[in-house]
């Protein structure tokens, strides 16, 4: 679950900083702030990420034997309604509050997680 709430984590931030990184920069270089920020990930796992010795090898029916556990497509169901529900949830309230409540958008992006 830790990685599931950093990709979580990830959402709130874009959607807490966006609006006020393109107040002042113009959305064009917002993303080029996210694409610089997908950037460090990528070089940590190239310069330090190693392969497994690959001692033994498995027919492709052992690989896809995944697929037919019920606990596996169990814990998929439940992992796609509670994150898909965080990001349905996360796009739609600023929108919801800047229609509604005539906020403006920098202030409706950042109130779902100034809340908690």
């Amino acid at each position: 679950m830790g990685i599931a709430g950093a990709g979580n984590s990830g959402t709130a931030l874009a959607a807490l900083f966006a609006p006020r990184l393109a107040m002042h920069f113009g959305w064009q270089h917002v993303y080029g702030f996210a694409a610089a920020m997908m950037l460090l990930p990528l070089l940590v796992m190239v310069i330090f990420a190693k392969e497994p010795p690959d001692i033994e090898r498995q027919p492709l029916r052992q690989h896809l034997s995944c697929l037919f556990e019920s606990d596996g497509w169990t814990f998929n169901l439940i992992y796609i309604i509670t994150f898909g529900g965080f990001l349905g949830l996360a796009t739609f309230l600023p929108s919801f509050y800047y229609s509604q409540f005539h906020v403006t958008k920098a202030q409706a992006a950042a109130s779902p997680y100034l809340q908690l």
